[in-house]
């Protein structure tokens, strides 16, 4: 059998397969980046999506061949190192291949082993394979390191955009009222005053989504608009 799990900024996936390809087990938790939960947290988690896959399937972990990790957050030599002793002890039996999350967006639908990924998740990063194999993949750290950006980075801007209409400096926004009622604050100065003294405010990346669906009403661009 063939265990393939995506552990994704936001949330993770994963699929196990018998050698026909047929789908035994499926699930879905959240985020899986260990820089976000931490190594020890990260670990954990796998075990547990394999457990339970396994469970549902009812096969034993041991009847599983093959595991392709897609995960966010290994992003250098160095994190493999973090990771791969973790994984593979509790799973001793199977064979590991450990790419960063970009990569499997490559052979998603696709029979070419070659080819060009561009991922906008909560954060962002380009991956690319060619030909001969060699392999390529920006920072993911945002615009300043070079990416365009992610959720997080569109959410900032349409803070930037709301502040700069209640200044008075820049064109009045749709993104005002957006973000109000994403957040459940009365005004702008209410969202910032809970913003940056850490009361409750969602978390920013869950934003661009409701942004995506304003924007796309409005056939717009850019983080900032005009009603």
């Amino acid at each position: 059998m063939f265990l393939g799990v995506d552990a994704g900024g936001t949330k993770t996936q994963a699929a196990l397969y018998s050698v026909n390809g047929e789908q035994l087990a499926g699930g879905r938790y959240g985020t899986g980046n260990w820089e976000s939960i931490g190594v020890d947290d990260a670990l954990a988690l796998y075990e547990r999506i394999v457990t339970d896959l396994c469970r549902t399937a009812n096969v034993p972990i041991d009847a599983i061949s093959s595991v392709g990790w897609g995960l966010a957050g290994l992003d250098w030599p160095s994190d493999e190192v973090r990771l791969r002793p973790g994984i593979e002890q509790f799973m001793p039996h199977a064979m590991h291949i450990l790419v960063n999350d970009a990569f499997l967006a490559l052979r998603a639908g696709s029979t070419r082993s070659y080819g060009v990924a561009a991922i906008a998740g909560t954060g962002s990063t380009v991956a690319a394979m060619g030909v001969d194999g060699r392999q390529a993949r920006t920072f993911g750290l945002g615009s300043d390191w070079g990416d365009f950006d992610g959720a997080q980075q569109l959410t900032r801007a349409a803070f930037r955009a709301a502040a700069r209409a209640h200044y008075g400096l820049g064109q009045s926004t749709s993104l005002t009222n957006a973000l109000l009622e994403w957040s459940l604050h009365p005004s702008i100065p209410a969202l910032a005053e809970a913003y940056s003294r850490g009361d409750s405010t969602p978390d920013i990346a869950t934003f661009a989504p409701a942004r995506d669906a304003l924007c796309r009403s409005r056939r717009c661009r850019g983080a900032a608009y005009s009603d």
